[in-house]
């Protein structure tokens, strides 16, 4: 079973709990599709306004209203069915006390924004009851609102945004959230808990920590950061623009920063992953592309290096990808690094490649070298450093290259490796066959000279 669908079979397993709990306790239904304040009795069915011990409920037909919270007040649990609800936290604390297990759930259409300077709070219940918000509703976080869920799991199937200065977080509690559905940080706001499992999600001049991290699906991260402190896993396509980070101490159980077999990771605007203290492996079939950083003490690489985008990226085709001046680089016989030469200006129009030396414990940097000449015609005898060591290598005893690809060249010329101390150097030489039609005509000359 899947990480996502097993975190799917406890939101019905949550639910089934969370309806029989309910059950034994007081529901208190909204009562005014005008909206007013959440602490006047009359505007709740019965006259009464929700105590500790009672659970709220929203469910006026789809009515959209605003909710103020004008004194700090706590309840069991908070739902809302298919109304558009706008909680305005005015300064105060609305407190879901859990006791009833049903802690906060948006029905199928029901959407929910928390805004203002304010808290909403969710502590401790029986058997940490669940926050669930269900296909086709969102739950927004706005404007410098700060919700937490200290323990317990929070499941959101629809979509969730939080921007403005907002936070959502465990409070360095043991939440776990998962966002099956889309996921928007933005301005400045910020989420964290203990595990944090995103689907899609875009984080835009905005944070999202956690100590474990999974992000699969389509995943942006623009001008934002991203920290793990133990675990990280990457699955999917990682697009990382104007600077973004993504960071970790990756000291605890795990120990690592895991791309999955297929994951691309591209990078633009000097955009960077950096954990030097710790390995990665590239996988089979993944690929790291683009321009910035992405810097470890070992990279083993399996599936592709290229620095520079494919033409259906809005990138440059040519760019300086910084493996770091620490890192220690090897390949399997699968892994390739690719090089599109279109000029002799490295980083501007060639790509560069900026590492620290070969794998000492490997032995070798195996795979192949991949170089293409896109649009540009060299001369005989020119050359280009395509990979810059920061640290000496010792071709005596490291062996280069398992295999040397070239294309784009014409007029009889062809590529050779040469291997440097502190660079890999891509040389242009006569293609063989220029080099035998060369001979027999020097040949047949000086035949015809006798």
């Amino acid at each position: 079973m899947t990480i996502a669908s097993l975190a799917k079979s406890s939101v019905s397993i949550a639910i089934i709990a969370g309806l029989a709990a309910s059950a034994h306790a007081d529901v208190i239904d909204w009562n005014m599709p005008a909206g007013g304040s959440f602490n006047e009795p009359t505007n709740w069915f019965g006259g009464t306004a929700p105590a500790i011990d009672d659970d709220t409920l929203f469910a006026l037909d789809g009515q959209t209203y605003a909710v103020d919270l004008a004194a700090s007040t706590a309840v069991g649990g908070m739902q809302v069915s298919s109304d558009q609800v706008t909680l305005n936290l005015l300064g105060n604390t609305l407190t879901l006390d859990n006791s009833n297990y049903l802690g906060l759930r948006l029905d199928t259409g029901g959407n929910l924004t928390v805004r203002g300077l304010g808290s909403l709070r969710s502590f401790d219940g029986p058997d940490n009851a669940a926050w669930i918000v269900n296909s086709g509703s969102t739950l927004t976080i706005a404007d410098g609102a700060d919700v937490v869920v200290s323990t317990g799991v929070v499941n959101i199937l629809g979509s969730i945004v939080v921007t403005g200065g907002s936070t959502f977080s465990d409070d360095g509690g043991i939440g776990t959230f998962s966002f099956f559905g889309p996921a928007t940080v933005s301005d400045a706001a910020s989420v964290s808990a203990r595990s944090l499992n995103a689907t899609s999600m875009s984080v835009i001049d905005a944070s999202v920590s956690g100590e474990s991290v999974f992000l699969s699906g389509d995943t942006l991260i623009d001008a934002g950061s991203v920290k793990a402190q133990d675990y990280m896993h990457v699955d999917g396509t990682l697009t990382m623009r104007s600077g973004a980070t993504i960071s970790g101490l990756f000291s605890g159980f795990n120990e690592s920063f895991d791309l999955a077999t297929g994951a691309q990771v591209r990078l633009f605007g000097d955009s960077s992953i950096e954990a030097t203290d710790n390995d990665v492996e590239i996988p089979s079939m993944a690929r790291v592309l683009g321009q910035g950083s992405f810097k470890f003490a070992t990279i083993a690489n399996s599936g592709s290096i290229s620095p520079g985008f494919d033409s259906e990226d809005d990138g440059s085709a040519f760019a300086t990808l910084d493996l770091g001046f620490g890192a220690a680089l090897s390949q399997t016989a699968a892994g390739i690094i690719e090089i599109d030469i279109g000029g002799s200006n490295p980083g501007v129009n060639h790509d560069l490649v900026l590492a620290g030396t070969v794998d000492s414990f490997v032995g070798a940097l195996g795979g192949m070298l991949d170089v293409e000449f896109l649009g540009f015609t060299p001369l005989l005898g020119d050359s280009f450093d395509v990979i810059l060591f920061a640290q000496a290598v010792d071709w005596n005893t490291i062996g280069g290259f398992d295999s040397f690809s070239v294309s784009g060249l014409s007029g009889g010329l062809s590529a050779s490796i040469e291997y440097l101390p502190d660079a890999i150097r891509v040389n242009v030489i006569p293609a063989p066959g220029a080099m035998a039609l060369s001979f027999a005509s020097v040949l047949l000359s000086a035949r015809r000279r006798r």
